[in-house]
């Protein structure tokens, strides 16, 4: 019998791209390649987590090395279109978005009208956020590869059309199931859209694709491993390399950090920690390679220097955190100085937790342990949670000293809303909540989820002057983004933050400081 000749595809390289396709394939073997790519899929969907880190990381700076060899190949070969191509990429990968697509208009001299320029400069459009111009880019496509079809479902979630998004991810998946960069969008549009349990199958089918991949690391070390539960160190040996894998990212030596949470991770690859330490280190490794720059306005120097009033009451051992660390959560304090008496004497706290701690450790939350939150991620492996008694990791006061996402500012407004406001100005938030719902003003969709959300991405927001580019929607928003969206809600969160005679006294008389150990151990 004849020999059917299926089309020939080099994939699953370390970054999830395909190499360009051998040779066409004869008609009758598009049914059996479509086959062959569903069978695949279902067959990597239902596949558990196996295996940790194999094969060499990449470089600490990779990234810079690839821009200079792409430079070089500029600078040889300037009227070639693939060399600013290769150029727009490596900046795009540096976050230096406007100098990706100043490469991209030099690319479009020599190839004006060409697919790889377009998918190019849309995914540098998405990764400013700029959905419009991604949008126009995209608009000039006309094929449904992969590639083209993974930025549509990334435009998509964007905009917060998660339905949309899960129906552009799962079709380039059909494509290209051995692709990480289509899985990783594919399970980022599982979450979105509800299916959080195909997002859980597809994160870990993206780290077996791509060891290395720093989202899907972090994804499955903040709930959404296949179980809940504690931290539980198999031997005391065990331990021992997580405190000092630990200590060396503490330490800010990040090479040590990644190597020692790599071993963990091959030891014990299902263990939600060990995923997270991999994933903190690979992202903090980019953020090192990053070409942005906050602005000079930026200072956390003066935030770190002033107390708040009640601070120590609030916040269990706050003197003994890092420097930067304490610019954090004085900074988000501050504003609710006058509301904070009133969380205080509710008995409100709000724990530092330690790399090694879980929030459901401490007597007050120990119930949330079997427990998932509203959109089916685990407690036990959450970094951050609200509620009288709140907890934000260390690594989170990190990340929002490094211009990302600050989780105690958003758990401190879960806090002050439920236990500080009185229930008026409760009332008109959700009122707020409702009317930025009905006309489409919300910040994200995980604001638009309840008014508890709204309120914390708010202020969060609220606080944030500069992100770094890149990071994913709902970490990314600033208090410009905020004034342009929804203007009711800063105008709220100004009346309520604004210093009033009378009001911001400090209280007559706080409880007695709390002797606690120290949030760094």
């Amino acid at each position: 019998m004849p020999i059917l000749r299926l089309r020939r595809r080099r994939v699953a390289s370390a970054t999830g791209r395909r190499a360009e396709e051998s040779r066409p394939a004869p008609p009758f073997a598009s049914k059996a390649c479509a086959a062959l790519a569903l069978a695949l899929v279902a067959l990597s969907a239902r596949a558990p987590a196996v295996g940790g880190p194999s094969g060499r990381p990449p470089r600490p700076d990779a990234r810079r090395r690839e821009e200079l060899r792409a430079l070089e190949a500029v600078a040889t070969e300037p009227h070639e279109a693939e060399a600013w191509l290769r150029l727009a990429r490596a900046r795009r990968e540096r976050a230096d978005l406007d100098g990706a697509l100043a490469a991209l208009g030099q690319a479009r001299l020599w190839r004006p009208a060409d697919a790889s320029t377009w998918r190019e400069a849309a995914a540098a459009h998405l990764a400013a956020h700029r959905q419009p111009e991604a949008a126009r880019e995209l608009a000039c496509l006309v094929d449904d590869g992969p590639d083209t079809l993974r930025l549509r479902a990334e435009l998509a979630l964007l905009e917060g059309r998660t339905e949309a998004a899960w129906r552009a991810a799962h079709a380039a998946l059909r494509q290209a199931p051995g692709d990480a960069a289509v899985t990783a969008t594919a399970a980022e549009a599982a979450y979105r859209s509800g299916r959080l349990d195909r997002a859980r199958r597809l994160y870990a089918t993206t780290v077996r694709l791509d060891p290395w991949h720093e989202v899907a690391n972090m994804r499955l070390g903040s709930g959404f491993s296949p179980h809940g539960g504690r931290l539980v160190f198999r031997s005391v040996a065990q331990r021992a390399a997580f405190d000092e894998a630990s200590q060396a990212w503490r330490d800010h030596d990040l090479e040590t950090a990644l190597r020692r949470f790599a071993d963990l991770v091959a030891d014990a690859p299902d263990e939600p920690r060990f995923r997270l330490g991999l994933g903190l280190v690979l992202r903090e490794r980019a953020w090192a390679e990053s070409a942005a720059a906050p602005p000079a306005s930026w200072q956390l120097e003066e935030e770190a220097r002033r107390p708040v009033v009640g601070e120590e009451h609030l916040v269990p051992g706050i003197a003994a955190l890092p420097h930067d660390h304490l610019a954090i959560v004085r900074r988000a304090l501050r504003p609710w100085e006058a509301w904070l008496p009133q969380l205080i004497a509710a008995g409100g706290r709000h724990e530092i937790l330690p790399l090694a701690s879980s929030l459901v450790d401490a007597p007050e939350r120990e119930d949330l342990a079997d427990q998932t939150t509203f959109d089916g991620r685990w407690y036990a492996h959450l970094r951050g949670v609200g509620g009288l008694h709140a907890a934000t990791g260390e690594e989170k006061l990190r990340a929002a000293a490094c211009h990302e996402f600050d989780t105690f500012a958003h758990e401190l407004a879960h806090q002050i809303l439920t236990y500080a406001l009185p229930a008026d100005v409760q009332g008109e938030v959700h009122a707020l909540w409702r009317r930025a719902v009905e006309s489409n003003r919300c910040l994200d969709a995980y604001a638009a989820s309840n008014a508890d959300e709204y309120f914390a991405q708010g202020y969060e927001a609220f606080l944030s002057t500069w992100k770094l580019p890149g990071i994913r929607r709902t970490a990314c928003h600033t208090r410009d983004e905020l004034a342009a969206r929804d203007p009711d809600l800063l105008a709220l969160l100004e009346r309520l933050t604004t210093p009033r005679p009378g009001r911001d006294q400090a209280p007559d008389a706080l409880p007695p400081t709390p002797d606690a150990p120290p949030a760094q151990r």
